[in-house]
């Protein structure tokens, strides 16, 4: 795979994950979600916000995906 569909990949992967869990869980119930998912959610958690700006793991595409889980 390319760098741009593993990207897309891991968009679409993020949209049906949480479709899953609002499939298989009330709101009622609590959850834990860990794992790698390599998103820096604030430019603080990487080494270098400008070096990394708009690369992998720092897009707000990205960044708005993982939000929406909570």
């Amino acid at each position: 795979m390319g760098e741009q569909t593993e990207y897309h990949y891991k968009l679409d992967w993020y949209t049906k994950f949480l479709e899953f869990i609002n499939k298989e869980f009330s709101p009622d119930e609590k959850i834990i979600l860990l794992g790698d998912l390599n998103v820096a959610l604030e430019d603080i958690d990487v080494w270098n916000p400008e070096l990394l700006k708009d690369s992998i793991g720092t897009m707000e595409e990205e960044r708005k995906a993982l939000r929406s889980y909570y």
